[in-house]
């Protein structure tokens, strides 16, 4: 965790994307990059459309890749009573 906030904070202060600044600028820097091959569900969300449009893709079971219901993945959440987002 020291040597991603070292990198963060003071090697790349203005990188924003994981997949094509930190992670290379990481190798490129001599640190040891791994990488694990996930095969479960998993959407791109880096821009307001995508996330929004992901989350409207969780809300069609006839087309979601995503189910909320397995019983094999329980999801644990506690509600949080937040305002609105604001763009």
């Amino acid at each position: 965790a020291s040597a991603l906030k070292d990198l963060l904070m003071t090697r790349l202060p203005e990188a924003n994307d994981f997949g094509n600044e930190v992670i290379p600028g990481a190798k490129d820097a001599g640190m040891k990059v791994q990488t694990f091959a996930f095969e479960g569900y998993w959407e791109d969300i880096g821009t307001i459309e995508a996330f929004y449009n992901s989350n409207l893709a969780l809300c069609d079971p006839a087309t979601s890749q995503f189910s909320f219901y397995d019983k094999r993945a329980p999801i644990y959440t506690m509600s949080r009573f937040l305002p609105p987002s604001k763009i």
